[in-house]
């Protein structure tokens, strides 16, 4: 195996590391430290917010949230559930292609995935754990469950990018 190789395996792994490293790190802030409020409040009055809002009523894990009425925490709480989405899918996206990259698991679909996934799950547990250490953060399931949904997403795109990578250096050996 070349130098180059061995190096690109390398920072791939680093990578999952790293990319671990930041969601603990995200966990570990106080919900006013991660909080988009008074941001939102400084660029717009709530009543402008307000009417261009839909009349929906979001029901989440006990919380009640009113578009119209509150429509600071309504946009909040789309941001934080799309950046648990967004953060596992790159997550699930860099360690498919890492793990793939390892020779126990070339040509091993199935135990790539499950190895992703088992790898996403253990972070997002311990991501909810670490929550609930933090200030005015609810650790919960359901969190867990977007998390899952994300590594999906992250988990095809990576499969998939891992494959045209290989494709393309393939038929760069070919020329």
């Amino acid at each position: 195996m070349g130098f180059i190789r061995r190096i690109s395996k390398l920072l791939l792994g680093l990578a999952v590391l790293a990319w671990c490293g930041l969601i603990f790190h995200l966990s570990r802030q106080s919900y006013a430290q991660q909080s988009i409020r008074p941001w939102l409040r400084r660029i717009a009055p709530k009543e402008v917010i307000s009417e261009r809002l839909p009349a929906v009523t979001v029901y989440y894990d006990g919380a009640v949230i009113v578009a119209r009425q509150d429509p600071y925490r309504f946009i909040e709480f789309f941001v934080r559930k799309g950046a648990h989405l967004t953060v596992y899918a790159i997550l699930a996206a860099v360690a498919t292609v890492a793990l793939r990259s390892l020779p126990g698991l070339r040509g091993r679909r199935l135990a790539a995935i499950a190895a992703v996934f088992v790898l996403t799950l253990i972070v997002a547990l311990t991501d909810e754990a670490l929550q609930s250490e933090a200030a005015m953060r609810t650790p919960t399931l359901l969190d867990v469950g977007i998390d899952l949904i994300g590594s999906a997403v992250g988990l095809g795109l990576g499969w998939r990018f891992g494959t045209k990578r290989r494709d393309t250096s393939m038929e760069r050996k070919d020329d």
